[in-house]
């Protein structure tokens, strides 16, 4: 995609999401309990359409790889930080450089994340759109719907996903809070109205509408099936408060592994809190990613496709695939995703055992072993090798 497409693409989204800021005020919100009751009732719809396109089953735990791939990715470069520039940084009131580089290391994380997400909640739209016209939604055809418009998909999942991780650590307990809660419940509430606001996008994205269409139809959508949507979302965020609740709370019982876990693997507080942390968060994200998203997700594209019909709205889906091409494809995607297993379990594996390994990744010498852990001493010979490995990735590519 051209860089004028995607600067055009984010601008789009950017105007969406100020449209929808006020979309939780202008209109009447539905009770907890109504919206839970609304949320299980398009569930029941979705579940059983995904006992019977067993498809959207593989989406969803695909989905459920690809966070902890992501996660476990993000750790590792915890790891790579000495002790000192975390405390540094806590000490300083200023951005400090670890800070920064946690940022940027962050973003990209999220990106890296939001394409293979992208993708699988877009098949699983496309999924229900193609059942409700009749055809067949294998995975090639879900696929087939779905990869034209990957780049779009690629970006509005980074910006969707941006903003999730924004609200949730923005959610989480801080020092020196000065909010009202007046001021949080607004926060909220635009950041409700966006999710509710975007529901649309992707499976009109999947039916063939443009960036600027998808937009227009999104918000159209949620004005015009805003009780519905508005149950549906409600009702999913109050389950995934409950499970994230849950998680949070059980991090106090794994908090006396950490010290631990530092102390017989050389490695920092900090990388050590989160690989421990980890663990909870697998279980809470199989949970929510397997079981309870894929609803969410079918019944967003669902309540769409009702929407099109009544407003006339023509659905461009691409003909059926060759179930030759199906066989291929899936054989392709089993290997893929069975390789890029074992490289991240070998990886996790080398550094949960022994976090020089990082030292040793980057610069090849074996003596490193025979020693504890990372220490300050370490940051130039990491600088150096880093460099070299730059350089010799910049001669390659040329």
């Amino acid at each position: 995609m051209k860089q004028q497409s995607k600067e055009k693409t984010f601008k789009t989204l950017r105007k969406m999401k100020q449209q929808a800021a006020s979309l939780m005020d202008d209109n009447t919100k539905p009770g907890k309990i109504s919206s839970l009751g609304g949320f299980i009732g398009e569930s029941v719809v979705s579940f059983f359409y995904i006992l019977k396109e067993k498809e959207n089953i593989t989406f969803a735990i695909l989905q459920w790889l690809s966070i902890i791939g992501a996660y476990y990715l993000w750790v590792q470069f915890l790891g790579w930080i000495p002790e000192e520039l975390w405390e540094a940084a806590a000490n300083s009131k200023n951005t400090s450089s670890a800070d920064l580089l946690l940022f940027l290391w962050s973003f990209l994380c999220v990106g890296l994340a939001s394409m293979p997400i992208g993708i699988l909640t877009a098949c699983m739209g496309a999924s229900q759109l193609l059942s409700i016209e009749g055809r067949d939604s294998t995975i090639i055809d879900c696929l087939k719907c779905v990869l034209p418009k990957i780049w779009q998909i690629w970006l509005f999942s980074w910006f969707d996903g941006w903003v999730t991780v924004e609200r949730i650590l923005d959610r989480l307990p801080k020092k020196n809070d000065r909010r009202t809660l007046a001021e949080k419940l607004i926060m909220e509430a635009a950041y409700q109205g966006w999710k509710l606001a975007s529901l649309g996008f992707i499976p009109a994205l999947v039916s063939g509408r443009t960036v600027k269409e998808a937009c227009a139809d999104s918000l159209n959508l949620a004005a015009k099936r805003f009780l519905p949507l508005a149950k549906l979302r409600l009702g999913y965020s109050m389950i995934c408060w409950i499970i994230g609740i849950s998680c949070y709370l059980s991090l106090y019982k794994l908090f006396p592994l950490v010290t631990n876990f530092a102390k017989s693997h050389g490695a920092t507080e900090v990388y050590s809190f989160y690989v421990i942390a980890g663990l909870p968060m697998i279980a809470a994200l199989m949970i929510l990613m397997v079981f309870v998203r894929p609803l969410y997700i079918i019944s967003a594209a669902r309540i769409y496709a009702d929407y099109t019909d009544s407003m006339q709205i023509k659905r461009n889906l691409p003909a059926s695939a060759s179930k030759i091409a199906a066989d291929w494809l899936i054989l392709i995607a089993l290997i893929a995703i069975v390789w890029g297993l074992v490289c991240i379990k070998d990886t996790s594996t080398k550094v949960l055992n022994d976090p020089n390994t990082i030292i040793e990744m980057l610069d090849g010498r074996q003596s490193v072993r025979n020693r504890k852990k990372i220490t300050s001493s370490h940051i130039e010979d990491i600088d150096k090798a880093a460099k070299k490995n730059m350089d010799t990735a910049v001669g390659q590519t040329e």
